[in-house]
């Protein structure tokens, strides 16, 4: 039997540190980020100059599906896009519903996770896998929208969803598969784990970080189960606690972006530059460095949720709040991360789904 070896503090932080500062290489090509830039902008542009924010918003939430054009064919892009569509419009209207629905839209939004990361899953998904559609859910969710006009905030965000469609078929004609892509090996089958017990933790933790955040009276508190969906999807224990780690310094840091852009003449036309500048930044980096590009998807998802309502904003309030969103978030996903990645945690959601016969 071998024996454990022991790790020095300074062995320990200097591991820590090259793991949280590791810059991991990028096969994206460069029109991924600048299209997304630019499909996100036009909807936002729209909103600024027809003076209706929060439809430019809502259009924008739907631009979102072009982050997943997978590095395939064009048809397999196109179909990909085309459910995505679909799950995206779905996803918003249950959030906007689910607005209605007091606490209870905290097990309703675990439903929703739980369902998305089922589907996203057993598609083959790339990441960011559910968290969008998460985002749309939660954001719609606290958007004070009244039942009557549900349809209608629908239908524009189905209309961003065709922009990205159209934007997706042209990217594909511009950028086509790469050849990595065309050799690669298929991806090993998929069990009645991956597809029901790992998906049922995901969404009783994404419930949970709102539910927690809700009676903590923390404001704005969609932004805890973005964070928690954000965290454990992590592919191992120290991806989790890599990725909490950087999304809570990332968000800190990027706080202090917000505070700095929030001193410049806030305006609609000023808003929709800064998100489709910033949406550059995060998509060219995110692939690179998930603590670097949370400096900048802070201040962009900020000012996202907060467009259609800057003449009454409060910078120190919302700021607050997301800080606390994020920790409750990171720290929720964390502990549950160890369930999805610890076989003999998991024993009782696997007796409750009747699965304790699989290997």
């Amino acid at each position: 039997m071998g024996l454990v070896r022991r790790v020095s503090p300074s062995e320990f932080l200097k591991t820590e540190w090259r793991e949280l500062t590791r810059i991991n290489p990028s096969a994206r090509p460069w029109q991924m980020p600048l299209v997304a830039a630019l499909v996100t902008g036009l909807p936002l542009l729209a909103g600024a100059a027809l003076g209706d924010m929060a439809h430019g918003v809502a259009a924008m939430l739907g631009t979102l599906i072009f982050l997943y054009v997978p590095d395939a064919a064009l048809g397999r892009r196109i179909a990909v896009l085309c459910g995505c569509a679909v799950a995206m419009s779905a996803c918003y209207a249950m959030g906007l519903v689910a607005g209605h629905l007091g606490l209870w839209g905290a097990p309703f939004l675990g439903l929703v996770a739980m369902a998305l990361t089922m589907a996203a899953r057993y598609a083959r998904l790339n990441p960011p896998a559910g968290l969008f559609f998460i985002m749309a859910a939660a954001i719609g969710a606290y958007a004070g929208v009244p039942l009557a006009a549900i349809p209608l905030r629908v239908g524009l965000l189905a209309l961003g969803t065709i922009l990205a469609l159209v934007a997706g078929v042209i990217y594909g004609l511009l950028v086509p598969e790469s050849e990595a892509a065309r050799v690669a090996p298929p991806p090993p089958p998929l069990t009645r784990e991956v597809l029901l017990v790992d998906p049922a933790i995901i969404g009783l933790a994404v419930a949970l970080s709102l539910l927690i955040a809700e009676l903590l009276g923390v404001e704005r508190p969609y932004w805890a189960p973005v964070s928690c969906l954000a965290v454990i999807q992590g592919a191992s224990l120290r991806a989790i606690w890599t990725r909490q780690t950087q999304r809570v310094f990332g968000t800190a840091i990027g706080l202090a972006i917000t505070a700095a852009i929030f001193t410049l003449p806030i305006g609609p036309w000023s808003v929709a530059l800064a998100i489709t500048g910033l949406t550059f930044v995060v998509e060219a980096a995110v692939v690179r460095h998930y603590g670097f590009a949370a400096m900048f998807f802070t201040p962009m998802s900020i000012l996202v949720a907060e467009a259609p309502r800057l003449g009454a904003l409060a910078p120190a309030s919302v700021m607050q709040a997301r800080l606390f969103d994020t920790i409750i978030g990171s720290a929720v996903g964390a502990a549950f991360g160890l369930f999805i990645h610890h076989t003999r945690l998991k024993r009782p959601v696997r007796k409750a789904l009747g699965l304790n016969h699989e290997v």
